[in-house]
C-alpha cells in the first residue's frame, strides 16, 4: 500500500523547499524509498536566446533527482520540469529550478553533503555512495568536478607512466599520464592525456627554472615522451626504465626464434633430420630458456644450464 502525505508545509520545511515557488508538492512512501513529487509555479521566463518576453509552454519532462535528507532510505525528488519554447526564434529551454545544477541528476544538497563527508580522512567514495544510495562512480565524478588539487613541484628525478582509465572526449585519449617523484614515489600530477599536443602545452606553462631543476627523466619508449624531453627538458638525462628495455629485448629475441623456427615447421616431419627435429623441439617447447638467466635454468642433472651450449648447434 502507498501512504500519501499531502502536508505541503511539512514537506517544504523538511526538504528545505520554498513554498512560494511550488504549484504542488506531495510525498509517497513506496517500499524502501521515499518519493517527493514536486511541480513549480509557471514563472514564464523570457527567451534566453532573443529576449522575447512572451514564451509558450511546450510540455513537461519528469526528472528523478537523488536527494540527501533520508540517509537510511533512498529518497528521490520526482520533479515535473516545465519546458518552454520561443515562438520567434523557436528556442526551447527548461525553467529554472533550485534542486539541481544543469545536466545533473543529483540534488545540490546531496552534492554538498557528499563533499562535506569526503573531507574526513577515512572516508572513501564507496562508503559515501553506500550511505546515500548512489554509485561510487557518481561520487568520484562529483569530487572531480569540484575539487582541484594543485600540481606538486617538479623533482630532480621524475618518472612518467600512463594508465588506461577512461575515454576523454575533450582530449581524445583513453590514457592518463602520471608524473611521479622517483625518489619517494609520491605523485606530482595526473594528466588526462599523454598525447604530445597536450603535454607540450602543459609543460610550456611551467616556469623554466623549475623545469631546469629536473636532472633525470624516466619514461617508457613512447615516442612523444622523447620529443617532449628533447624540447622542454634539455638539461635532463633521458632514461628508459629497465622493465620496458627488458620487454623490448624479449620481443626481439622472440622474433629471431620465430624466424629460425618457422622454416623448420614447414618441413614435413618425415623428412626432417635428427638435428632439425631437435632444433624445432627446443625452439618450440623450450623457448622459455631463452628468457631466463642461465643461473636459473637447470638441466636434467640439476646443474645450471648454459644456453649457448643448449642452442649452440642452431
Amino acid at each position: 500500500m502507498q501512504d500519501f502525505i499531502n502536508c505541503e508545509a511539512s514537506i517544504c520545511t523538511i526538504f528545505n523547499l520554498d513554498s512560494s515557488i511550488l504549484e504542488s508538492c506531495s510525498c509517497i512512501r513506496r517500499n524502501e524509498q521515499t518519493i517527493i513529487d514536486v511541480k513549480l509555479l509557471d514563472s514564464r521566463p523570457a527567451c534566453p536566446e532573443c529576449g522575447n518576453p512572451i514564451t509558450k509552454i511546450k510540455g513537461y519532462v519528469t526528472k528523478t533527482i537523488q536527494h540527501s535528507l533520508l540517509a537510511d532510505k533512498k529518497c528521490v525528488l520526482q520533479y515535473h520540469a516545465r519546458r518552454y519554447i520561443c515562438p520567434i526564434c523557436h528556442k526551447t529551454f527548461y525553467e529554472y529550478n533550485p534542486f539541481v545544477f544543469q545536466n545533473m541528476k543529483i540534488s545540490s544538497d546531496l552534492m554538498l553533503q557528499i563533499l562535506k563527508d569526503l573531507q574526513e580522512p577515512g572516508e572513501t567514495f564507496t562508503h559515501a555512495a553506500k550511505r546515500y544510495h548512489i554509485s561510487p562512480t557518481s561520487v568520484s565524478s562529483i569530487f572531480d568536478s569540484v575539487v582541484s588539487i594543485p600540481r606538486a613541484k617538479l623533482p630532480e628525478i621524475m618518472c612518467t607512466d600512463e594508465n588506461y582509465a577512461f575515454h576523454s572526449k575533450t582530449q581524445n585519449s583513453k590514457y592518463i599520464c602520471l608524473l611521479i617523484d622517483q625518489t619517494n614515489g609520491q605523485p606530482i600530477d595526473i594528466l588526462p592525456s599523454r598525447r604530445y599536443e597536450y603535454l607540450d602545452k602543459y609543460f610550456s606553462n611551467i616556469p623554466k627554472y623549475e623545469i631546469d631543476q629536473v636532472h633525470i627523466m624516466i619514461t617508457d619508449m613512447y615516442e612523444p615522451y622523447r620529443r617532449i624531453i628533447k624540447k622542454h627538458f634539455k638539461n635532463a638525462i633521458h632514461v628508459v626504465d629497465h622493465y620496458h628495455v627488458s620487454q623490448e629485448l624479449h620481443r626481439r629475441v622472440d622474433r629471431v626464434r620465430l624466424r629460425i623456427m618457422n622454416p623448420l615447421r614447414c618441413i614435413n616431419t618425415s623428412k626432417r633430420t635428427q638435428e632439425q627435429e631437435e632444433n624445432y623441439y627446443l625452439l618450440k617447447h623450450k623457448n622459455g630458456l631463452l628468457f631466463k638467466h642461465f643461473t636459473r635454468s637447470k638441466g636434467a642433472d640439476g646443474k645450471p644450464l648454459v644456453l649457448c651450449q643448449e642452442f649452440g648447434h642452431i
